[in-house]
């Protein structure tokens, strides 16, 4: 899936996007659907919402590495345009 997205996102927004994860085939998805609640409450130990979690946790890393991050001010963006 991560390729075919990639594939279009590269053609038409001529961007790359990484990786951010997956979601493993589980029975409690289509379970939980009937019940009409979401897996990772109704089954929080199944294996889609472990990767859920696992997913949930690497972009709170990166958020918070990305945060503490110095950000260029407004002149030194600008510059860096015209270079």
């Amino acid at each position: 899936m991560h390729d075919r997205l990639a594939g279009v996102a590269r053609q038409f927004l001529q961007t790359d996007i990484g990786f951010a994860g997956y979601v493993v085939a589980d029975a409690a998805v289509p379970q939980s659907v009937r019940k009409r609640a979401p897996f990772a409450v109704e089954f929080p130990n199944c294996a889609a919402a472990q990767c859920m979690v696992a997913w949930a946790n690497r972009i709170d890393h990166h958020v918070d590495v990305t945060a503490n991050q110095q950000r260029p001010g407004f002149f030194s963006r600008l510059s860096a345009w015209w270079r």
